[in-house]
C-alpha cells in the first residue's frame, strides 16, 4: 500500500471515528432528553403544570423527615373549589380547564418560595408549608381564599374554595396530617364553603 493509500485509509477512519462519536453524543442527548421527559411528565399536572400527586406524596414524606429532623412545625392545607361540577356542567370542561390554570397561577403567587403547590385531583390542590405553624398556615389559606374569591373569572363566572389546615404532630404519617387537614376540609364545605377550617389535634 502506497502513502497516498496509507494517508486516504486514516483520513476515511478519523471521519468515520468523528461520525460515530456524533451519532453516541446525539444519542445521549436524545436519550437523556426523552428521560427527562418522561420524569417531567411523572411529576407534574400535564393542565396546570403544577406538582402533581405523586410529586406530592414524595415531597411530602422528605418534608415530613426534615421536620423532625430539625424538630420545626410543618402545615398542611388542603382545599378545593366550589361547585366545581357545577361549572363544567354549565359552561363545558373547556372553561373549567381554564379556570383551573387561572387558580393555580392565582394560589402559587400567594405562596412562598419554600413552600409546595400540587394539583391532587380533579379541582383539588395541596400546599404543603414548611416550618409554618398552623396559625401561619391559616393566615396563608385565608389571603388564598381572599384572592381567588376577589375576581370575577371567564364569563364573569365567580370562584370561591374552601381550604383546610393541618399542623404535623409527633409521630404523624403522611396519612396521619392528610386526614386531619381533609377533616378540616370537609368542615369548611359544611359550614357554607368559602371559608378556611383548622384541624386542632
Amino acid at each position: 500500500m502506497g502513502r497516498e493509500e496509507r494517508t486516504l485509509l486514516r483520513l476515511v477512519i478519523i471521519f468515520i471515528s468523528i461520525n460515530l462519536g456524533l451519532i453516541i453524543l446525539v444519542a445521549l442527548i436524545v436519550k437523556r432528553y426523552i428521560r427527562e421527559k418522561l420524569e417531567h411528565m411523572a411529576t407534574y399536572d400535564q393542565l396546570t403544570l403544577l406538582l402533581n400527586r405523586y410529586a406530592y406524596r414524595d415531597i411530602l414524606e422528605k418534608e415530613i423527615a426534615q421536620a423532625n429532623r430539625n424538630n420545626s412545625r410543618l402545615s398542611l392545607i388542603l382545599f378545593d373549589i366550589d361547585h366545581f361540577k357545577k361549572i363544567n356542567d354549565k359552561y363545558g370542561h373547556d372553561i373549567g380547564d381554564k379556570i383551573l390554570n387561572i387558580v393555580a397561577q392565582r394560589v402559587n403567587s400567594c405562596i412562598r418560595k419554600s413552600d409546595f403547590l400540587f394539583r391532587i385531583g380533579g379541582e383539588e390542590f395541596a400546599i404543603v408549608a414548611a416550618q409554618t405553624t398552623a396559625a401561619q398556615a391559616r393566615i396563608l389559606a385565608e389571603k388564598i381564599r381572599e384572592t381567588i374569591a376577589a375576581r370575577k373569572y371567564i364569563h364573569d363566572i365567580t370562584v370561591t374554595l374552601s381550604l383546610g389546615v393541618a399542623e404535623l404532630r409527633k409521630a404523624d404519617s403522611t396519612e396521619d396530617i392528610f386526614r386531619k387537614a381533609d377533616a378540616a376540609l370537609y368542615k369548611a364545605k359544611q359550614a357554607g364553603r368559602n371559608r378556611v377550617e383548622e384541624n386542632i389535634t
